[in-house]
């Protein structure tokens, strides 16, 4: 029997991948990991904010030492923490750098857990909802005392 055409096409994309990368959910963290990688280069490119684009620079290259030091054997739990603290740290700046608690990059926040529960498990994803929940009502704090938050038109 035929394959639907996404099955066929995620086991496609799996094959190509390094052998380190082929076992488990590892497909799914290095498609979403170089799809950041990808996202992060391209808007580095039209973004109207001071120094956001070597910040987003250095977020991609951060994410491809990731992607090594995975491949080198790390634990994928201690490499995905450390990529949602990344990834938390450098959505936090860019929406203290947007209009504070009022800009539309504070939003992604909420993938970083739902990304958590989805590859290392429930505690994982509560721990890291109660983190962002948390960075959220700093991020309110500082913009309703104007410290730190920058209101741009932009």
């Amino acid at each position: 029997m035929k394959r639907p055409w996404p099955q066929g096409l995620a086991a496609g994309f799996t094959a190509r991948l390094p052998e380190r990368f082929q076992d488990g959910k590892l497909p799914f963290v290095f498609f979403c990991m170089m799809l950041l990688v990808v996202v992060s280069l391209t808007f580095s490119l039209f973004n109207p904010y001071p120094y956001g684009s070597a910040f987003q620079v250095v977020f991609a290259a951060l994410i491809l030492g990731l992607l090594w030091l995975l491949y080198r054997g790390v634990a994928l739990e201690i490499i995905l923490h450390v990529m949602c603290f990344m990834s938390l740290i450098y959505l936090l700046n860019a929406a203290r750098l947007s209009g504070g608690v009022f800009s539309l990059r504070l939003l992604w926040l909420m993938v970083i857990p739902v990304m958590s529960y989805y590859v290392m498990g429930p505690r994982s994803g509560l721990a890291w909802l109660i983190v962002t929940g948390l960075s959220t009502s700093l991020m309110g704090y500082l913009t309703l005392t104007g410290v730190g938050v920058e209101m741009s038109a932009v």
